[in-house]
């Protein structure tokens, strides 16, 4: 698996910084997150927080590839076996926050840049960078917080809501 995802991350850093297109698909984007935590995160305990279910357009490929790469990061670089998301609405946008309760001691502004690594042998540097180009591809944003843990917020564009 975890060849399996470097893998991907270099065929889709290719594809995006020859400025590919992606196809978007619909998705539930809770269901979305259950299913791959069951493939992607059996050694970790996921917590999705959410009042609805939301339906979006998604590069399927690269949501899932954005995931992975979260969670890979919880593995690697903290000590946390707990993931909380929190996905809430304002008005079209959804923000999907990820805590893993892990901490950052770098530049915070060079966080994201492709091959910035912060003292750290682990990793390739991309991974952070291919799913904040990813997520403006499809319309959204990656944004990084730190208040006072390091956490991600994917921001994206409803499509519908789903009953």
């Amino acid at each position: 698996k975890k060849l399996e995802l470097k893998m991907d991350k270099i065929l889709a850093l290719s594809r995006v910084e020859r400025d590919g297109i992606l196809s978007l698909e619909g998705i539930d984007l809770v269901g979305f997150l259950e299913n791959t935590s069951k493939d992607y995160a059996k050694d970790l305990s996921l917590k999705i927080n959410t009042q609805k279910r939301f339906f979006f357009f998604f590069y399927e490929f690269s949501l899932k590839l954005i995931f992975k790469n979260l969670l890979e990061n919880t593995r690697k670089h903290t000590n946390s076996d707990l993931v909380e998301i929190n996905v809430k609405e304002d008005g079209n946008q959804v923000t999907l926050s990820y805590n893993d309760q892990g901490t950052f001691k770098g530049d915070k502004q060079k966080l994201g840049t492709l091959f910035y690594k912060h003292n750290s042998g682990r990793g390739t540097g991309i991974g952070l960078y291919l799913c904040k180009k990813l997520m403006k591809k499809m319309g959204g944003d990656l944004c990084f917080t730190f208040s006072p843990n390091l956490s991600f917020e994917l921001n994206f564009m409803k499509a519908k809501d789903l009953v």
